[in-house]
């Protein structure tokens, strides 16, 4: 446990910036075990800014807090980068709470009405990226069997791109996920037109020997 120094404070709500470094050096340790790598590429972006933002003066207090906000808005317009920022600095102040750094829970601005509705593909723009392509090309063809799987099943990019050939059962129809968000193996259907698809790529292709599925 790293032991952490005041100046006419509490410990727990007077940190050097130095040792806020080396707390987010012992948080992000922490995390190693418990996050995937997108998770903790987060933390480094979102979290880091923050620790270098910190005076060395600086109390970690409620009015930091709201300062870090007033920033934060100033420099992005987009609410939810700014809403993502929070989330992580949230989690951190958290970790320091219950690990005995600071003696107080801080308030964030963050509202779900912040969330942007994402633009959705049009049912014919649907159809056109589900049609089978005309050439033989291979980049081609392994595209577009992508995009099947990802809208039949609805999975993540990255839950696709771990999908080895062993992970479709074509006999009992069904798709195994060994790569999920929260490290949860999964197996879901295999709907009728994706099996056809994957059928015609694993074939004319003979990549049965290969290992992952979209090489």
């Amino acid at each position: 446990m790293i032991l952490c120094f005041s100046i006419h404070f509490h410990f727990t709500s007077f940190i050097f910036k130095v040792y806020f470094k080396k707390l987010y050096e012992e948080f992000y340790d922490e995390k190693k075990s418990l996050c995937t790598k997108k998770t903790l590429e987060g933390y480094k972006y979102h979290l880091l800014p923050f620790i270098e933002w910190l005076d060395e003066d600086t109390s970690l207090s409620q009015q930091t807090i709201n300062e870090y906000v007033q920033l934060l808005n100033n420099k992005y317009k987009n609410k939810v980068t700014v809403s993502t920022h929070l989330r992580r600095v949230r989690t951190y102040c958290n970790w320091l709470l219950e690990n005995g750094y600071i003696d107080k829970k801080f308030k964030f601005p963050i509202k779900k009405d912040y969330e942007l509705t994402k633009d959705c593909y049009t049912t014919e723009e649907l159809k056109r990226l589900l049609t089978k392509p005309t050439t033989t090309d291979f980049a081609e063809i392994r595209n577009w069997v992508a995009v099947n799987i990802l809208v039949a099943t609805g999975c993540r990019i990255s839950t696709l791109t771990h999908m080895q050939i062993q992970d479709f059962n074509f006999e009992n129809n069904s798709i195994f996920y060994r790569h999920t968000k929260n490290r949860k193996t999964q197996t879901v259907p295999m709907a009728l037109t994706l099996k056809k698809a994957l059928h015609y790529y694993l074939t004319i292709y003979s990549i049965q020997n290969q290992i992952f599925l979209l090489a």
